[in-house]
């Protein structure tokens, strides 16, 4: 088991390995050729404020791409640790009346239980890769009717 810094250092790296060029065009263009077979008119939104180079990114690349917060939403992020921030990201979309589909995409994930979490308002989650390697797709794990109305379908890109 990793201790809360391994975490924090992993997750600082990997966050700062998006500062080169190569590496953040080969993570964009990997969840926009996800989006364009699953999500396809999707708008997006950053999971949090080091996620903005990734809808910069994926603007510059694709610009049709809208980031309005209005109907169907993908929240991308850099990591995922416990899903604080996709949960606070789909909160606000929430807050403003949006009752459309919410996915989150995230480039890492920082723990290897992130499939048995539950991130409210969330109804489907996807990382694309596990401690640097990519996951096996078609995982399905139900969210409980106590916990929160909305399903979570955990799957690799």
């Amino acid at each position: 088991m990793a201790s809360m810094l391994d975490v924090m250092n992993e997750g600082h790296g990997r966050a700062n390995r998006l500062n080169r060029a190569d590496d953040l065009r080969m993570n964009v263009e990997k969840i926009l050729a996800f989006r364009r077979e699953h999500f396809e008119t999707y708008g997006l939104m950053a999971a949090n404020p080091r996620s903005e180079r990734l809808i910069g990114a994926a603007m510059m690349l694709d610009p049709s791409i809208r980031a309005d917060l209005s109907g169907n939403t993908i929240i991308l992020g850099i990591n995922i640790a416990s899903g604080t921030q996709l949960a606070r990201a789909a909160a606000k979309i929430r807050l403003l009346g949006n009752r459309s589909v919410v996915v989150g995409i995230v480039v890492n994930s920082l723990s290897p239980d992130w499939a048995e979490w539950k991130v409210p308002e969330v109804d489907s989650l996807f990382v694309t890769s596990e401690w640097g390697e990519n996951l096996y797709s078609g995982l399905v794990f139900g969210k409980g009717a106590k916990r929160c109305e909305r399903g979570l379908r955990v799957g690799a890109i």
